[in-house]
């Protein structure tokens, strides 16, 4: 494949290969709510990701939901007190937390108060928990 593409070819070949290993690599994030009333998800994204399915239905307190997302490396910075920010790659998010929040954690560790690099490839799931007070 890779020695009869040439120029733009080349490029639309890798990318499409990109997309395909993305999808197909995703990764489960099970979002848990502990006391934290009902969210709602927002779910506007601009562009479209290989491999991103969030979550469309609100998620109740007691209850979970799940994403699907590409295996990237996330940086979330919680040192700002009421909001969490994420980012990857070129795309930054900032989600903001009622101060009903008492903790945020991901696969049982704090993300609140300090910045945690996240590796989505090291496991296939992931949880995601919100606990209120």
């Amino acid at each position: 494949i890779f020695k009869s593409a040439r120029g733009p070819l080349a490029v639309v070949t890798i990318v499409a290969i990109g997309i395909a290993v993305m999808s197909q690599t995703s990764v489960d994030i099970k979002i848990e709510n502990r006391g934290c009333g009902t969210l709602y998800p927002s779910t506007s994204i601009p562009i479209s990701i290989p491999g991103l399915v969030l979550p469309s239905d609100p998620l109740v307190s007691g209850g979970s939901v799940t994403a699907t997302l590409p295996p990237l490396s996330l940086t979330v910075d919680g040192t700002t007190s009421g909001t969490l920010k994420i980012t990857s790659l070129a795309f930054n998010f900032s989600m903001q937390l009622s101060s009903a929040v008492s903790n945020v954690s991901f696969d049982g560790v704090s993300l609140l108060g300090k910045v945690t690099d996240v590796r989505l490839l090291d496991k296939k799931s992931h949880t995601l928990t919100m606990t209120c007070s």
